[in-house]
């Protein structure tokens, strides 16, 4: 191996004219067989460190799909369909709707029943002023006014001038197109109407209203038994509705000197005791 390596070295002399090149006296070979085998070597290193990586890969993916099975299949189905917006059906939930729902109804109905109690007074003090204008519109002359309850329960509203009773007032009503119509009939003595006031309705406004007119009312005075009205055209069920509550004050009948007798002889006997 050296001879040949002497040879080439001298080969390369003889045949170079150039003096100044440099001169390889010696150059390593390497053999094919053992290129061969280092290519090898480091082809199955690279090889072997791939398969290290997607060993590793394959961990790590089976580490993942481990972690979301080991969730339970209730909350993940839960909250999948709280994401695609499907409603909740279970028991569970349902019992808590209802709880909910019982607990604001039951707060409502509290908070009306606590408005209810504060306002009834009122209500009812605005009702009795309503009332009173209504005897005082029909009966201007009177200065005193008591309440009285027949047997049958009809509140009855007696007026009286200088201690003498001069009529009495019945509170009645009527079914209107609205509502019921509720009307203050004024009686005389002998059991006559002597006026009607509308205390309250819901009858359609511009139509059913015209029933408030005194041109309507004003017919009504001086009837007795069944009471007769011309219906206005275009508000029937409001007229009928004023005619139903006249007839009903009418089937009221009392005798309003007999009551002022017995309750200045009961006022006479409290006054002795």
């Amino acid at each position: 191996m050296e001879n040949k390596k002497l040879q080439s070295a001298e080969n390369i002399r003889e045949n170079t004219n150039d003096t100044s090149a440099p001169i390889v006296d010696e150059m390593e070979f390497i053999p094919a067989e053992a290129a061969a085998a280092v290519i090898e070597k480091e082809t199955s290193a690279k090889e072997v460190k791939e398969k290290d990586r997607e060993i590793e890969a394959d961990a790590k993916a089976d580490e993942v799909s481990e972690t979301f099975e080991s969730k339970e299949p209730e909350t993940v189905t839960d909250e999948a369909d709280e994401d695609n917006g499907v409603e909740n059906t279970s028991p569970a939930y349902l019992v808590k709707l209802v709880a909910v729902l019982t607990a604001i109804c039951t707060c409502i109905a509290l908070l009306l029943a606590v408005v209810n109690s504060i306002t009834a007074d009122k209500i009812a003090e605005n009702a009795a002023n309503q009332q009173q204008k209504a005897i005082l519109a029909i009966f201007p002359e009177g200065d005193d006014t008591r309440e009285y309850i027949t047997e049958s329960g009809e509140d009855v509203f007696i007026v009286y001038r200088d201690g003498e009773p001069i009529g009495y007032c019945v509170s009645s009503t009527g079914s209107g197109f609205g509502g019921d119509v509720n009307v203050m009939v004024g009686i005389d003595p002998s059991g006559a109407v002597y006026g009607i006031k509308i205390v309250s309705m819901s009858e359609t406004p511009g139509i059913g209203t015209k029933v408030q007119g005194e041109s309507f009312l004003s017919q009504f005075n001086g009837q007795s038994d069944a009471a007769e009205a011309d219906i206005i055209s275009g508000a029937t069920f409001s007229s009928r509705a004023v005619v139903e509550a006249v007839n009903k004050a009418l089937d009221v009948e009392i005798d309003v000197y007999e009551i002022t007798e017995n309750e200045n002889a009961a006022r006479a006997a409290r006054m002795i005791q």
